[in-house]
């Protein structure tokens, strides 16, 4: 498989090879010379589970192929172990410690073609710095033969060397490829092969003091390599001459999309050959790379010649030059950081540099030489840059800050030729990237990273003008963060962990952004700063790339600080309230002089004539106001006095009051010390002073003594009330007034607390209304006054009659010995009443008019002329009434012979019974539900007094004397 982009190229045979046209070029513009290896599978293998190091090396020797073996616990290994078929070896979670002598080793003689180790952890190995030439053996913990051209997998492995010497691997002509999580810590090389492919997470460090040599060979740190110049294993072990010849395929790296490689190199033995990557033929860089390294970076011998023909010369690819590719969405990241070295960041013979749109492209070179160091050999080195931004940094900036110069969205440029000499052969889609503007070897970093970070403040801080602020009352300063390219164009990235300085009044201030890039400043004190002194702000993230400063201005926001002075006032006089000074014990501001600031009262002369026209303690305002006109108001305390009174120590002042007899007399004493503080009475107050401290200790007992004098209080009297406070006595005059008591007057039946009704008909009660009388005066002329002012009413129809005197006194609900005048507690004025029965009104002229003779029975209503009813009054508690009805002489003619009329008189009830009323005494109508008040009707057509007649009658007139009896019935 070929991975191809479209190029316009010539080719001429023995590798007069011209260089890539860019003005025709079409998408990424460079040919990916191999594709990648791929990987091995280890399907099928049968699992063998080892626990002991027997187990383990006879499983691995056995000639028995497709074995998984499985570690079953920790192991050490005190020496060598062979490898024989193809193996897995899974160390299942558990470390492998290999001493200084346990090392595994597939040697030339071995039937192996794939071996895989994964899943554990590893220390130690020989520690041997050197892994040596071709033939040398025990020189790594896993070792593979240079004849053996196989290939061999590493997956979640850890591997830690003695600190002493050690490599991880060696096989020279070996296939590696690393998966999943892979570390490797080594004195000396962490992987020499034949080829390498990286398709998961790979760190790789080496801290071994040496020189490795040009070929990889000698001592010290180096974390990939291949052996040098024109020695191919992988030829060799092919067929092919091993004396010139690379094989195609030869000492390529290719790192994986989502895969991440990181090398690092602390050796400072050789400054030349202490590299990330040595000897190289192909990088190719899908995924991530970031090397670092103290010396040269990247190094290759393998184009060191460039005679042969395509794939069939010294570097074993197409142009005969070594070729490192960088591509679309590619990290690549390489640094070489000592300031002394002096073969670049890459230090080469033919090598071509393709880099095209990549996520990061950063490179830097500290050391004092070209920035790459390349040698002659034709066709030499080319960097090739395509669809990027272009930054640069200076030799003396080693990186840090800002680029030098800034080319934006660049199509394509290149510098051809480059070697020690120089590197002048620059060409570009950007008219502006010149030689004269682009001088590589000037520069200790090349990035396509042209983002700048930038400081944008929180709003509170800048004002309506759109001009940065910080009060010098604030404790805190805070902002957010962004990326910005030249032009002004926000990216909307946050600079995260991103120092961040303040600079103000000799002060420095630090602090580091968040993940999100905000940062705050917190507990400054600013209080002494001046308004109008000039602060910065800078930002350094975490590429060391500067936001440009932000300049503020301090605002002076903090009002002076004073104290009051207590103002001791004669009653009437406004000397002491005319200078605001008076009243100010001291006073300063952080910036601002005492001469230069301002002191005037917020009250007006007005006021504070009335002030102090008005006996008491009061408030006064004084404003004290700094140059920024920031102001203090200070609440001065000013005591008004009778005039001539020396002040010290404590202060009284209230009024004398009068107070209801009885609320004071009924009131404990510390009622009474109430009434002396409330304002409704005395509204006294009494302030404890010391210096110009005044407090208000009117609530506290202890400190203003309020004394209540033993008496036998009388009304109309006044009384002195000493009160104190420390040193100073006021007193307070009392004068008791008469009181009122509150007098219920109720009407009620005799020996009872039931009221008497005020109107029979509608059974309206008498009410119990309340009046407030001064205690003494006479009780009946209280009542005859009420009873001239049509207040109450005596005397109702229904009961007995009383007269004013008939009233007894009750309190608390007894009967109290009766008295002429109002007692000095509430009371009640009972009449009693007796309930009456009686005729309201009577019939007393019944008559029937002309009554007709009639041979038969008939009945005859009264006339017209007859009275119509009879009225019964019943007041008497659980009592009823009878009413009866008697002819005691019966009916007789008046004149004539006297005869007796020959029927009745009957009554006929509502509920149409009739009773025939004789000269006995009959029942005809009974008091029905409690009724106060009957009318009985004599005179209806269905009901009443009726005459009954019977044949036989005489013509004539006729009378009779009806008798009405009333009677009481329990």
């Amino acid at each position: 498989m070929k991975k191809t982009w479209v190029i316009v190229f010539s080719l001429i045979l023995f590798w007069s090879l011209s260089y890539p046209s860019f003005v025709e070029a079409v998408g990424e513009p460079y040919t990916i010379d191999q594709a990648p290896l791929d990987v091995p599978t280890f399907d099928d293998y049968t699992v063998t589970k080892v626990s002991s190091l027997s187990e383990l090396s006879t499983a691995l020797n056995s000639s028995t192929s497709k074995v998984s073996i499985e570690l079953q616990n920790d192991m050490t290994i005190t020496s060598r172990i062979i490898i024989n078929g193809d193996k897995e070896l899974n160390l299942n979670g558990h470390t492998l410690n290999a001493g200084t002598n346990g090392y595994l080793l597939i040697d030339r003689t071995s039937t192996t073609n794939q071996f895989k180790l994964f899943n554990g952890k590893i220390i130690g190995g020989p520690v041997t710095q050197s892994p040596g030439g071709p033939t040398t053996q025990n020189s790594a913990f896993l070792n593979v033969s240079y004849q053996k051209n196989i290939n061999v997998v590493f997956e979640d492995i850890t591997y830690k060397s003695n600190d002493t010497g050690g490599n991880f691997f060696v096989g020279l002509a070996t296939n590696v490829f690393s998966l999943g999580t892979v570390t490797v810590e080594t004195y000396a090389q962490n992987i020499r092969a034949g080829n390498m492919t990286f398709l998961g997470d790979f760190t790789g460090n080496s801290f071994g003091y040496g020189n490795p040599n040009d070929y990889g060979r000698g001592t010290g740190g180096v974390n990939l390599t291949f052996d040098g110049y024109n020695n191919s294993y992988i030829n060799e072990t092919n067929g092919g001459p091993a004396s010139m010849s690379q094989s195609v395929g030869d000492r390529r790296i290719y790192i994986g999309k989502k895969s991440h490689v990181v090398l690092n190199n602390t050796n400072n033995g050789n400054l030349a050959f202490a590299n990330n990557i040595g000897n190289f033929s192909i990088i190719n860089v899908d995924g991530s790379l970031e090397a670092t390294s103290v010396g040269t970076s990247l190094r290759t011998t393998a184009s060191s010649r460039n005679n042969g023909t395509p794939y069939n010369n010294q570097a074993g690819t197409f142009n005969g030059q070594a070729n490192i590719y960088v591509n679309q969405g590619a990290t690549f990241k390489i640094a070489s950081t000592s300031e002394s070295g002096g073969a670049g960041t890459l230090y080469t013979y033919n090598t071509n540099l393709y880099v095209y749109k990549p996520d990061v492209l950063d490179m830097r070179y500290f050391g004092t030489g070209n920035f790459f160091y390349s040698y002659r050999n034709s066709p030499q080195s080319n960097l090739y840059l395509y669809d990027q931004s272009i930054g640069v940094w200076l030799k003396n900036d080693k990186g840090i800050g800002n680029p030098t110069r800034i080319w934006q969205n660049v199509d394509w440029m290149s510098l051809l030729k480059f070697d020690y000499h120089g590197a002048t052969n620059v060409s570009s889609s950007d008219p502006t990237l010149t030689p004269d503007t682009f001088k590589i070897n000037d520069y200790s970093r090349i990035s396509n990273n042209v983002e700048l970070p930038m400081l944008v403040l929180d709003p509170t801080f800048i004002n309506e003008s759109d001009q940065a602020f910080l009060n010098n009352g604030d404790t805190t300063f805070s902002g957010t963060t962004d990326y910005y390219l030249p032009g002004n164009v926000k990216l909307g990235k946050a600079a995260s962990n991103a120092t961040v300085t303040l600079k103000l009044n000799g002060k420095t201030y630090t602090t580091q952004t968040t993940d999100d890039g905000t940062w705050r400043f917190t507990d400054m004190d600013l209080s002494t700063v001046k308004g109008g002194t000039i602060g910065t702000v800078d930002l350094v993230d975490t590429d060391k790339r500067l936001a440009t400063q932000i300049k503020f201005t301090v605002k002076d926001t903090i009002p002076p600080k004073a104290t009051p002075k207590l103002i001791k006032a004669d009653l009437g006089n406004t000397t002491k309230l005319n200078n605001p000074l008076d009243g100010i014990s001291t006073y300063s501001d952080e910036t601002t002089t005492n001469d230069k600031m301002t002191v005037e009262f917020v009250n007006s002369d007005a006021e504070r004539t009335k002030m102090v026209n008005e006996l008491g303690v009061h408030d006064i305002g004084i404003n004290v106001i700094d140059e920024a006109g920031n102001k203090t108001l200070v609440s001065t305390k000013v005591i008004v006095h009778p005039k001539g009174e020396n002040i010290t120590d404590g202060y009284v002042f209230g009024k004398d009051y009068n107070i209801d007899y009885l609320t004071w007399v009924n009131a404990s004493d510390s009622q009474k010390r109430e009434f002396v503080l409330s304002k409704d009475y005395g509204n006294t107050k009494g302030y404890a002073i010391s210096g110009n401290s005044i407090t208000d200790v009117s609530a506290d007992p202890s400190n203003m003594l309020i004394t209540i004098p033993s008496n036998n209080w009388e009304p109309n009297k006044t009384y002195d009330i000493p009160v104190k406070v420390n040193s100073y006595t006021k007193i307070i005059k009392v004068t008791l007034v008469p009181s009122t008591v509150k007098m219920t007057i109720k009407q009620v039946y005799k020996g009872t607390d039931t009221p008497i009704y005020s109107d029979l008909e509608t059974k309206s009660l008498v009410k119990n209304d309340a009046y407030e009388e001064t205690i003494g005066d006479n009780i009946e002329e209280v009542l005859n006054k009420l009873i001239s002012d049509k207040k109450i009413v005596l005397n109702y129809e229904g009961y007995n009659p009383v007269i004013v005197s008939d009233y007894k006194i009750y309190q608390h609900d007894k009967e109290m010995t009766k008295s002429d005048t109002v007692p000095n507690e509430d009371f009640s004025i009972i009449y009693e009443y007796e309930g009456q029965l009686k005729f309201k009104d009577i019939a007393e002229k019944l008559d029937f008019g002309s009554v007709t003779i009639s041979a038969e029975d008939t009945e005859t209503p009264l006339s017209d002329s007859s009275d119509k009813s009879l009225s019964i009054i019943n007041t008497i508690q659980e009592s009823t009434w009878k009413l009866k009805a008697s002819l005691p002489s019966g009916i007789t003619q008046v004149n004539g012979k006297k005869s007796p009329f020959i029927g009745n008189v009957i009554y006929k009830d509502i509920l149409g019974d009739t009773l025939r009323i004789g000269q006995s005494a009959t029942i005809i109508e009974t008091q029905k539900d409690n009724q106060l008040f009957s009318h009985i009707q004599l005179r209806n057509k269905d009901t009443g007094i009726f005459l009954k007649q019977e044949p036989g009658n005489l013509k004539g007139s006729y009378s009779g004397e009806l008798l009405w009896t009333l009677e009481d019935s329990p």
